[in-house]
């Protein structure tokens, strides 16, 4: 975490929580999925907590720059 990720409101440190959607699946004994915004980058986990934790540092990499070529959609007026 970083200090951007606190906000300071009358003398009480909040933490700013984002919110971001996945879809997942299980597959055998593993739970399965990819955040809904980069569908390439697949993870799984052992359990759902698991599962959730590799996502959440999936989107700390994309976020961060480190992975490569990421795609991304956004709207165009026509």
């Amino acid at each position: 975490m970083t200090a951007s990720d606190f906000l300071t409101f009358c003398g009480f440190l909040y933490r700013i929580q984002t919110m971001i959607n996945f879809t997942f699946w299980r597959d055998g004994e593993y739970f399965v999925g990819f955040l809904t915004d980069f569908p390439e980058y697949q993870t799984q986990g052992l359990t759902m907590a698991e599962l959730q934790e590799n996502l959440r540092d999936i989107y700390k990499e994309v976020q961060g720059n480190k992975v490569p070529f990421i795609r991304r959609t956004m709207s165009l007026s026509i």
